[in-house]
């Protein structure tokens, strides 16, 4: 455990009916009622009161004293409720400091619950996770985390080649000893397991993305198709300027929406034709970029033309063919697209088809949020070295390679596992992901 005590604002320094300051370390009881005045301080019950500096009542409030080690720090820790005035705050926080505690780093009370074995790193990259969720999905996946459901899923696979190198190691080291014999089919199978288990979780990082992020879904076509027109209608809010102007958009402009619990991310675009204004082929292009970049682009055609050139969309991005203006008379045939849509952005006409074949594109109905989702790109990596350790592994033995040298990739591979719960995290990665917290957590 540390051994000193820090405090800091745990709700941020915003105007709001409650402000929460958080004291953790060993003198975390002694420094809070510096500031505290109250008949009872029994842990674990809410105790009312008032707080004082230099003296002076300066609100009334409550106090939470949780001693540890049953606590989220794992160490002596204490909450104390007043109300969310920024300059409150600061005068309290001020005592606290002066009272023996210093300003808590980004990230340190959940550091520390980490270093206690409170949590484990993946537990704890759960917890920014749930506080950067935008949606009751991601929200949910993030708390299985917290719950440990992925350390769950990789502690098997780890144990499992910590098991096997140990048997190798004792295979090479301790010929002569009444060591199990080393059977490679039975390796073999223990490499497999953990290969599928992993290649499980990878799979997942597509859904992780979408929690974390969102998917997003890229508005395309001539100028005047009705993009900005269909963006309104879609996201049920004024957000693009809508013009008879062609060329009005000259930028890339979003808008959030939450379907199937899934963020979707809406973005109108320049319009595509060739233009001698600089600011234009500028949109242009940034409209080339968003579309590359794109879950699923909206190809949107202006249905009371004749004729549209069909847009040029980079493989693999899936893609609807929007015949927007259907209200009017309809005079554009189909578009060389396999998902065809007409709609009317002034009707409404078509748009609960539209929406339908969007949820069906970006498969939103089959995200996975149990906690299985790989949300974090730093545990994606580590997931793909470990797996590629054991393939590696796995091919050594097959080639009747020395136990030695297969017996280098399993331990490789376990060790990265422990990179994802914190068994072997370096202290860059660890700096790393606990300066993406705020102050007070």
């Amino acid at each position: 455990m540390a051994n000193d005590t820090i405090a800091a604002c745990a709700t941020g320094a915003v105007r709001a009916a409650v402000g929460i300051l958080r004291v953790s370390g060993p003198d975390a009881l002694a420094v809070s009622r510096a500031v505290f005045r109250g008949r009872r301080t029994e842990p674990r019950k809410l105790c009312f009161g008032s707080f004082r500096v230099d003296g002076e009542k300066v609100d009334e409030g409550l106090f939470a004293y949780m001693p540890g080690p049953a606590s989220y720090t794992g160490e002596d820790t204490v909450e104390l409720y007043c109300h969310g005035s920024p300059g409150l705050i600061a005068v309290l926080l001020d005592a606290l400091y002066r009272a023996g505690a210093r300003p808590a780093a980004p990230g340190e009370f959940t550091r520390r619950a980490f270093e206690n074995g409170k949590l484990d790193l993946a537990q704890a990259e759960a917890v920014i996770d749930l506080i950067d969720s935008e949606t009751r999905a991601a929200a949910k996946n993030a708390a299985a985390q917290l719950s440990g459901a992925l350390g769950k899923k990789l502690s098997p696979v780890r144990d499992s080649l910590v098991g096997l190198a140990a048997h190798f190691s004792a295979v090479i080291d301790y010929p002569d000893d009444d060591v199990p014999e080393f059977f490679a089919e039975d390796a073999q199978k223990t490499l497999r397991d953990a290969d599928a288990a992993l290649g499980k979780l990878l799979e997942s990082v597509r859904d992780g993305a979408l929690l974390r992020d969102g998917a997003v879904c890229v508005l395309a076509g001539a100028p005047n198709a009705g993009k900005s027109s269909l963006l309104n209608a879609l996201s049920g809010e004024d957000r693009a300027i809508v013009t008879p102007v062609p060329g009005t958009t000259r930028d890339v402009i979003e808008s959030r929406v939450v379907w199937e619990g899934i963020a979707v991310r809406l973005t109108d675009t320049a319009g595509l034709r060739e233009s001698a204004d600089p600011i234009e082929r500028e949109g242009v292009a940034r409209t080339e970029r968003a579309i590359r970049d794109a879950d699923l682009v909206l190809a949107v055609f202006d249905g009371s033309q004749e004729r549209a050139e069909p847009l040029r969309i980079p493989d693999g991005v899936p893609v609807i063919a929007v015949v927007s203006k259907c209200d009017l008379a309809p005079r554009l045939p189909a578009p060389p697209y396999d998902a065809v849509v007409r709609v009317s952005a002034k009707t409404g006409e078509g748009l609960s088809d539209l929406k339908r074949a969007m949820i069906r594109a970006l498969r939103l109905t089959d995200v996975v949020s149990d906690g299985t989702a790989v949300t974090n790109p730093r545990q994606a990596s580590a997931l793909a070295r470990a797996q590629e350790r054991v393939r590696g592994a796995a091919e050594a033995l097959s080639r009747g390679v020395t136990p030695d040298a297969v017996m280098t990739e399993v331990e490789e591979a376990a060790e990265i596992l422990g990179e994802i719960t914190g068994e072997h995290a370096s202290e860059d990665i660890l700096s790393a992901i606990f300066s993406r917290f705020c102050v007070g957590k």
